[in-house]
């Protein structure tokens, strides 16, 4: 169970998350008021120094373009720029449609993004792959069957076009195939 923060100049009580995320309090004028222990591994937060001060310069006009919605009780969420796959997010607390406090959230974010990456990897790859089907399948067995539709045009015998009606068919069978492969990603007419 996490620990009690009592906040003295409110009646608000903190329940802190002792999970991996850095958690914050900041007084309605962006003073730092707590941080836990996680926090302080991205940031180091200090306490009664203003929320600006505490985080990197390249952050603060991404807070300054913030300050709108927050002054208005909105949330906010932003991925630092700074440090590597963070994202922070600011919570109003309001009473009275006053903000009281604001409630931050550091999460690492590193595990997400490199999921992101792999799955851009393998979309790709499934790009690279369909691509390939249609250029070493698809293209060739339309060839064959104009080729088979101009033997079929001529004048050939009834065994000979029975032939030819059988490997046409056979022919736009596997087309298909390919086409469900490559459009749908399903082996299957």
């Amino acid at each position: 169970m996490g620990k009690m923060v009592q906040l003295t100049d409110t009646n608000y009580i903190f329940n802190e998350n002792n999970g991996r995320d850095g958690i914050f309090l900041l007084s309605a004028k962006g003073d730092v008021i707590y941080a836990n222990e996680n926090a302080n591994t991205f940031f180091a937060f200090k306490i009664g120094s203003s929320f600006l001060s505490v985080i990197p310069k390249k952050d603060r006009e991404k807070i300054y373009s913030f300050y709108e919605k927050l002054s208005r009780g909105e949330s906010i969420s932003y991925v630092s720029s700074s440090i590597k796959n963070v994202e922070v997010s600011i919570y109003p607390i309001t009473k009275e449609k006053n903000v009281v406090m604001f409630v931050g959230v550091i999460k690492d974010i590193t595990r997400i993004k490199e999921m992101e990456l792999c799955t851009k990897k393998i979309l790709k790859k499934e790009e690279i792959f369909r691509e390939n089907v249609s250029h070493y399948f698809f293209n060739p067995l339309v060839i064959a069957k104009g080729y088979l539709q101009l033997l079929l045009n001529e004048d050939v015998g009834k065994k000979e076009r029975k032939k030819l009606e059988a490997i046409k068919t056979a022919v736009e069978r596997i087309e298909s195939v390919v086409k469900n492969t490559v459009t749908r990603g399903k082996i299957e007419e």
